[in-house]
């Protein structure tokens, strides 16, 4: 069955109403609400059909509808505030007991090794050598590589100088081996 638009709009203008099907297919969201919480305001009136028959369609007062629409915008308005800060600044700071005013004013030994830290990864970005999370790729480092530890009988820690990645200028970048 298809409505005759052309009578839907002469009632929809005589009577300042909403064909609800319009409704449906615009916003459904809309069209759930005004069935489920204002039901009363559904009005039914006569419309022609294509083959001019009669057709009693349902309709909403647009002062209705406008109700409707407006309480929804104002309710995702006041929703959609931007959230502020919870919790804590660092990960570490969970057992601290500075952990709700932690800040630069209190001197902090794990922030400052963060810091110490996050600085190492900024100067280590663009070498070869290291991850991009500032660890160092194991297979460079010979002292600690297993398989070149087996492959030429070397012990644990014993540094193989010129022939590692990491030995620089007389010794290990990393502090992993010690001359004594």
């Amino acid at each position: 069955m298809k409505l005759d638009y052309k009578t839907v709009s002469d009632v929809e203008q005589a009577n300042g109403v909403t064909l609800l099907y319009t409704v449906k297919m615009g916003t459904p969201y809309i069209y759930t609400k005004v069935k489920r919480d204002i039901p009363d305001s559904i009005i039914y009136l006569t419309v022609k059909t294509a083959r001019g028959r009669d057709h009693v369609a349902p309709f909403i007062r647009n002062e209705d509808l406008d109700s409707v629409t407006s309480s929804m915008l104002k309710k995702k308005s006041s929703s959609s505030k931007k959230r502020s800060f919870m919790g804590r600044p660092y990960s570490f700071c969970k057992g601290c007991w500075a952990k709700d005013f932690c800040s630069e004013e209190f001197p902090c030994e794990k922030r400052d090794e963060k810091m110490r830290n996050k600085a190492f990864i900024e100067s280590v970005k663009e070498d070869d050598r290291f991850w991009k999370n500032g660890v160092p790729k194991k297979y460079m480092i010979l002292c600690k590589y297993a398989k070149y530890m087996y492959a030429h009988k070397k012990t644990a820690g014993q540094c193989h100088k010129e022939k590692c990645r990491v030995y620089v200028d007389g010794g290990c970048y990393l502090g992993l081996y010690k001359d004594k």
